[in-house]
């Protein structure tokens, strides 16, 4: 089994997550059993391509494994759930939030308000949906994260966000 990792130092954008996909693919086409590492820094960034990568690691069963350096916050957090075993270095920054989104302009006709209105719904329903299933042990996921919440490493081992917690980055695992 060859061994890949991929560094995602960055914010959760379209085109950062567009990359890692298709990179990520690119090694899935040599190996399909190939293992990845990736090593997330974020300050996390656009929820609906954080959601896009959960389920592409999802549905290509992917073995990932994720590791979390310095912070892993809002939409990386979705990232950083993707994976089997879900390291922090110690000190990482967890944050929570309720996600944000940005609407279309003021000026539009009432069908297309009500449709990005439905849009934007359907993208929350998604996140707290990942959320519930990947941390089950926290009750009403809603009410934990509606008002934010920053987690240490320790809180997240107990919540079972994290599978384990390093002191340095496993380069080699």
């Amino acid at each position: 089994m060859n061994k890949y990792w991929y560094m995602f130092p960055c914010s959760v954008t379209e085109k950062s997550v567009g990359d890692a996909i298709i990179d990520i693919l690119k090694q899935l086409y040599v190996d399909p059993n190939v293992k990845v590492t990736l090593y997330i820094s974020s300050t996390g960034g656009d929820i609906d391509s954080a959601i896009r990568f959960y389920d592409f690691v999802k549905a290509t069963r992917l073995n990932l494994n994720t590791v979390g350096f310095g912070q892993v916050d809002s939409a990386a957090i979705i990232l950083f759930l993707s994976g089997k075993e879900k390291t922090l270095i110690e000190n990482c920054r967890v944050r929570f939030h309720p996600p944000t989104y940005n609407g279309p302009q003021q000026s539009q006709v009432i069908s297309v308000q009500s449709e990005t209105t439905n849009f934007l719904r359907q993208i929350d329903d998604r996140y707290f949906e990942i959320l519930a299933a990947e941390l089950p042990k926290v009750k009403n996921i809603r009410k934990t994260f509606d008002k934010g919440k920053i987690l240490s490493t320790d809180e997240a081992l107990k919540m079972q966000f994290a599978t384990r917690v390093e002191k340095t980055l496993p380069i080699n695992k």
